[in-house]
């Protein structure tokens, strides 16, 4: 055989295995939507129009060129090897490479990462043994009806030339991509904007007392409040996102990654719908999927985390089968090629629905921005030379988060820890530069003065503050405690700054109030900050992790409780209590021993608040996971006994 007759032969089996590809993908999203409820199919796709033709590009793209890569092999070591076997006919030689192509591709979309899960998982078996078959039954197909096949074939083939083509395009034009819809005919009031900075740890901001020069905070803040002790209602993400829309707590809401926001407890976009505003969310963060239901109540909404969107949707997941950890390292190649652009996509997208809001009002947008949280990747010009010198090279904002993950926070240390924090600090001042951008893009649209700013934060960021590095783990002051700026011409006054404790979760009852909505302030644990302050309040943050949701090593449940007279950690599980005084304000120094009347009284208010928040629960959304009262209980009574409580 010559050469060009066997590159024929290499070429029509890697076209078998990519026509095995795409069936092979076809019946996995089957078997989702029949037997997995469609929880991965509809966990990545939903977020509009935009992000579901993602979603489809990169599930013809991704499979079939991971089964192509498999099918070339394969196609080069079975033309080669049959070649050089003399007994075997034409037809044989034929059939031996399209079955080999059909087996390995298979295998390699269907095989778990760890091999040995394929026969302790009976529906992982099964499924692999059904992608034999679908394997089988083309072999068959081509074997039997040739002509059919080679159609077939063919077509997967310009298929698959036109997901590269589109993916291509898609990536490098198309990414960021947003449906605003019609403004509504009567304006029911003024446009409301919250933003929220993901990871923004309070102290680090020149606005709110630290080294970071933040001009444009500065500048929304000296035409609002600031207020320099918000807390968060917990310690990562969901949880908080959940009391900002509800103005309840954790416990009520109960949302915690795997129960979604239930749809029994009112949320702020869907109460402003109903008054006639339209509803834009716009996040960049891979925990926020439509299964969390907290895009419940937009008219738009999409998401474009940075994990996502470098595989277009496509599965994000470093583990699970085969073909979905090597689409998810497929991804991460690009995206280490591309990160920069690829984590500016949502900030650019939020200036655009900036300049989208009219003078006239009547829009909600919650715009959810992904600086500065992990991967620390600020444009070149935030971040000094200096920064990409060291062992780690110019990807330390990227990698450090898996060394840690894998060795400990303690790995990083001298240049490098201070490396990563100088990044940290790059990205919070290029968010204040987009912040700036939205303020001018209001501006010069005339909307400035007709739209209600409220700027904060989910939650902080440790920065080896006490040994750890991250968020979701601990609950000190530099993980719970955040910015917050509001800015409400005629409602709120210009160049004040208050120092009361206030939450995150404030921010449902201040714009209701505001525009005099009713709603039930039954299930409430923020309280509105048009409300004069109150120097007694007192304010929690509880985090609730049964299954290790965000890489600890133990169930956590921890709450933290901060009053007059100081702040207080409860380790749930463990019964360790740590008090701190008013004054320590970066929590460096135990005192409960030396002061165990102010430690009894928090831990009292903390046996208040679980007593209270439980009743909540059990009235307003009895389905949400937490702690029963009883199991409350039974753990106060643990610190009674240890001589915590008298």
């Amino acid at each position: 055989m010559d050469f060009r007759t066997t590159l024929a032969k290499i070429w029509r089996l890697t076209l078998f295995g990519v026509l095995v590809s795409y069936a092979y993908t076809a019946y996995y999203f089957l078997a989702q939507l029949i037997l997995g409820g469609g929880n991965v199919v509809w966990g990545l796709i939903g977020d509009g129009f935009h992000q579901t033709l993602l979603f489809i590009i990169g599930a013809l793209f991704y499979f079939p060129v991971i089964g192509a890569a498999a099918s070339l092999v394969v196609a080069l070591i079975a033309t080669l090897v049959t070649e050089n076997v003399r007994p075997l006919s034409d037809a044989w030689r034929e059939r031996i490479g399209l079955i080999a192509a059909a087996a390995v591709t298979t295998g390699v979309l269907g095989l778990p990462v760890e091999v040995g899960t394929l026969f302790t998982h009976l529906r992982t078996l099964l499924g692999f043994v059904v992608g034999l078959v679908v394997g089988a039954a083309l072999v068959l197909v081509a074997i039997k009806w040739s002509r059919i096949e080679h159609w077939i074939r063919r077509a997967a083939g310009w298929l698959l030339g036109a997901a590269i083509l589109l993916f291509v395009v898609f990536y490098l034009f198309d990414l960021g991509n947003f449906t605003y819809g019609e403004e509504p005919a009567t304006s029911p009031g003024p446009n409301i904007l919250v933003i929220i900075s993901d990871a923004h740890r309070a102290d680090i901001a020149s606005t709110f007392g630290g080294e970071v020069p933040t001009p444009n905070l500065d500048r929304l803040a000296a035409a609002g409040v600031r207020f320099d002790r918000c807390y968060s209602t917990s310690n990562w993400t969901l949880p908080a996102v959940a009391s900002i829309y509800t103005g309840t707590s954790h416990v009520v809401h109960g949302v915690n990654g795997f129960r979604p926001l239930p749809n029994a407890l009112p949320n702020l976009q869907g109460l402003l719908s109903r008054e006639g505003y339209r509803c834009w969310a716009l996040f960049c963060n891979t925990a926020v999927l439509p299964c969390t239901n907290l895009y419940a109540g937009f008219d738009g909404y999409v998401n474009y985390d940075i994990f996502r969107t470098p595989m277009l949707g496509i599965l994000s997941s470093s583990t699970g089968p085969l073909y979905a950890w090597l689409s998810y390292n497929l991804g991460q190649l690009i995206l280490r090629c591309d990160m920069q652009q690829t984590k500016v996509v949502t900030p650019e997208l939020a200036v655009e629905l900036s300049s989208r809001l009219t003078p006239g009002g009547g829009t909600f947008a919650y715009v959810h921005l992904f600086d500065p949280h992990v991967p620390y990747v600020p444009p070149d010009r935030f971040v000094p030379d200096w920064v990409y010198e060291g062992p780690m090279g110019r990807f330390l904002g990227n990698d450090f988060a898996g060394v840690i993950r894998e060795q400990g926070p303690d790995v990083i240390q001298g240049d490098d820890r201070r490396r990563i924090i100088e990044l940290y600090r790059g990205e919070v001042r290029y968010e204040d530069e987009i912040i700036g951008r939205m303020l001018d893009a209001l501006g010069e649209g005339g909307a400035l003065a007709n739209t209600a700013i409220f700027f904060a934060a989910d939650h902080g960021e440790e920065l080896w503050d006490h040994g750890g590095w991250g968020h979701g783990r601990t609950m000190y002051e530099e993980v719970v405690r955040v910015p917050l700026i509001v800015r409400w011409p005629g409602v709120f006054p210009e160049g004040v700054v208050r120092d009361d404790r206030v939450s995150i979760a404030d921010i449902f009852p201040t714009v209701l109030d505001a525009l005099g909505v009713e709603y039930d302030k039954g299930p409430l644990v923020g309280c509105s900050l048009l409300l004069p302050p109150d120097p007694e309040r007192v304010v929690f943050a509880e985090h609730s992790d049964e299954k290790n949701l965000v890489q600890i090593k133990r169930p956590s449940h921890q709450i933290t409780v901060h009053a007059p007279e100081g702040s207080l950690i409860l380790d749930r599980d463990t019964g360790d209590v740590f008090y701190f005084t008013h004054e320590d304000t970066t929590q460096r120094d135990e005192a409960g021993d030396e002061h165990p009347e102010s430690r009894d009284r928090l831990l009292g208010l903390i046996e208040e608040y679980d007593a209270e928040q439980a009743e909540l629960r059990d009235t307003y959304n009895p389905g949400a996971a937490g702690l029963s009262h009883e199991e409350t209980a039974a753990q106060l009574e643990n610190l009674r006994a240890v001589g915590y409580l008298q």
